[in-house]
């Protein structure tokens, strides 16, 4: 399955799931205050990698003056998302349809900062080198890149599944959310539990099976398997990228990067393994 036809899927049936599948309120803090201590101009062009709707509320909400431009290829995603969008920022935004290996081509003027969440997630590991260099001659000199990423937790790696859903299901027991926040928890955790399964790829096409089967049942984890297979059901087959922030950090300073800093967020458990990295263009 090609990522835009994944996306294609994905908006078919997409919802604010709530973290790890979307950012928490920390995550846009992070990324919201970095571009604060780091962008000088008042009027900076910021541009958003994919259409997630938090980011594209807080950037218009925290720079009313700038130019705001959100690149994601798949249009009906954006479309979707965009109803979790106010108003007054789709009216000031622009959207660019486009692949972010070749945003050159379409963004009229340089960036001043590209910001995504889960963006690298969503790139093949070969194609880093042209994600990176696309990036670097569209910004300026000193331009940012704030990357929130998402690393497979490596205590999970090869775990069978009633080990991974053992703790959701105790959680699931204990909330008033219908299992949204375990059904959310044990999709992130299986995939990293999947790491391994194939080189640089991440995905839950390996326990299908056992989540079918499970949610034939009338038991706590028969109805958290239910609930994955409701939330999760165009993800199945998807397939997202298997990294570890050393090779982040190495194809970034290839491109012409360097590595400022970067933030755990704490309102969720994947967090503690997913962080948001801030990277800076060197002047030539």
């Amino acid at each position: 399955m090609s990522q835009l036809e994944k996306w294609k899927r994905l908006a078919l049936r997409w919802e604010e799931q709530g973290p790890p599948a979307t950012p928490s309120l920390e995550d846009v803090q992070h990324i919201a205050d970095a571009l604060r201590r780091h962008i000088t101009s008042n009027q900076p062009v910021l541009c958003i990698l994919g259409s997630t709707p938090a980011l594209r509320n807080r950037v218009f909400a925290d720079w009313p003056g700038s130019r705001r431009v959100v690149i994601d290829f798949c249009d009906e995603m954006y479309e979707v998302t965009s109803h979790r969008v106010s108003l007054a920022a789709r009216a000031d935004e622009q959207h660019l349809t486009n692949d972010w290996l070749d945003i050159g081509s379409c963004l009229p003027e340089v960036a001043d900062a590209f910001i995504g969440d889960k963006s690298l997630d969503n790139v093949e590991v070969s194609d880093w080198t042209l994600f990176f260099s696309s990036l670097a001659r569209a910004l300026r000199p000193n331009g940012l890149v704030i990357l929130h990423i998402g690393l497979p937790d490596p205590r999970l790696r090869g775990l069978p599944f009633e080990s991974v859903a053992r703790p959701w299901v105790e959680r699931m027991m204990t909330a008033q959310d219908g299992g949204k926040a375990a059904a959310a928890g044990l999709w992130e955790d299986l995939l990293s539990a999947s790491a391994g399964n194939s080189p640089n790829k991440l995905s839950l096409a390996p326990y299908r099976r056992e989540l079918e089967k499970h949610s034939r049942e009338m038991s706590p984890l028969g109805i958290l398997s239910k609930r994955v297979l409701d939330d999760y059901a165009g993800e199945l087959d998807a397939t997202w990228a298997s990294f570890e922030e050393s090779a982040v950090k190495a194809e970034a300073a290839a491109s012409g990067f360097r590595y400022i800093e970067k933030f755990y967020s704490t309102d969720y458990e994947a967090a503690k393994h997913q962080p948001i990295i801030v990277f800076q263009l060197r002047e030539a």
